[in-house]
């Protein structure tokens, strides 16, 4: 398994979680590969030893699926863990558990929480399970890739994970999910948060009620 760690540099805080974050997993999983997959105008240094940063140059909005898709197109590992940089799960064996299930060929996607909090605060983000899709996920890659990956037609914030996860079931990834706390890390919203929530929400419902639609993606 490669940890995919997805990075836009638009404020210290967001930096601040990502070292936090990797902190955390290397702790846990310390013969594991992690890539931090970063889009913006210019790379950021981490300063962290024993990862792989890849940079892809980008003017604003913010494509969280474009992170996503080169991460995985760096990747050649089977299964693949695809996280925030501001996402923590409590129960990490969880993660350990779906890429063994993964691996050994008896699902091709999963999740390992049903419980997504905001810290410090511990305020329910709002996700009830099944519905709560996002920060998170592991997956077969190739299957991943065969099944258009992340849409890059997305940009700014939302939309793009329920569009990916209803997708992926569709395309007969056989899904699991495990019990489990996710914790979001605080950090200001990303700029016209609002506006592209709205539109992006819209362009979701559209995409799912219309299964024959072309992902736009940049995978290989």
């Amino acid at each position: 398994m490669d940890f995919i760690f997805t990075f836009g540099n638009d404020s210290e805080k967001r930096l601040q979680n990502l070292k936090s974050v990797i902190s955390y997993y290397k702790k846990r999983f310390p013969n594991t590969n992690i890539i931090v997959s970063e889009t913006g105008d210019s790379k950021t240094h981490l300063g962290i030893s024993d990862i792989t940063h890849i940079f892809e140059k980008t003017t604003p909005p913010h494509s969280q699926s474009r992170t996503i898709n080169n991460g995985v197109n760096h990747s050649t590992a089977k299964s693949v863990c695809i996280c925030d940089s501001d996402s923590l799960t409590l129960e990490y064996e969880n993660i350990s558990t779906l890429a063994e299930l993964i691996d050994s060929n008896e699902i091709d996607y999963g999740i390992p929480y049903t419980e997504y909090l905001d810290f410090p605060n511990f305020t329910d983000r709002g996700c009830t399970e099944p519905e709560c899709i996002c920060g998170l996920f592991l997956v077969n890659r190739e299957k991943f890739i065969e099944a258009g990956g992340q849409d890059e037609s997305y940009e700014g914030w939302g939309g793009e994970d329920d569009e990916r996860h209803y997708r992926l079931i569709r395309k007969g990834l056989r899904f699991f999910r495990i019990d489990g706390t996710v914790f979001h890390l605080e950090h200001p919203p990303q700029q016209d948060k609002s506006y592209y929530a709205k539109r992006n929400n819209q362009k979701m419902k559209h995409d799912i009620s219309n299964p024959d639609k072309a992902q736009k993606n940049s995978l290989i």
